[in-house]
């Protein structure tokens, strides 16, 4: 069981550190649509792959969740602390920092990729089951 478990988070890393060196030119494809539409899918597709994977770290939370009884919670001043304040925060430095210095070259998108993994994480984590 442990060498499986072992695999699987070799896997999940390498995975994840080819999903990081990919999501590096994933800022560029939005210039290179032809629609409105592949425009939307290629801002929405690493938002959403980046979230699943922060989903998938905290999978065993969400299957404990899944097996007590009782009534679907939100914490939410955890998911707004936690997950929600850190990404705005990161995703309005980077449009920030790219609108206000153009000259200079900043690359915040692997801050970015880390916030949205930040953020899958804590939503599964802020999600519980409660008796009341």
């Amino acid at each position: 069981m442990n060498f499986i478990k072992c695999l699987g988070w070799v896997t999940f890393l390498l995975i994840s550190g080819w999903l990081l060196e990919v999501s590096r030119d994933w800022h560029d494809l939005a210039r290179f649509s032809t629609s409105k539409i592949l425009y939307s899918v290629s801002i929405l597709i690493p938002i959403f792959v980046f979230t699943f994977l922060g989903m998938l770290l905290n999978i065993k939370h969400l299957i404990y969740q899944f097996r007590s009884e009782g009534r679907w919670h939100l914490n939410v001043n955890k998911f707004i602390s936690l997950a929600l304040l850190p990404t705005l925060i990161i995703f309005l430095l980077e449009l920030a920092l790219r609108s206000l210095i153009p000259l200079i070259k900043i690359d915040l998108s692997t801050m970015s990729v880390i916030a949205l993994i930040i953020l899958g994480y804590y939503l599964v984590q802020s999600v519980y089951r409660s008796r009341t």
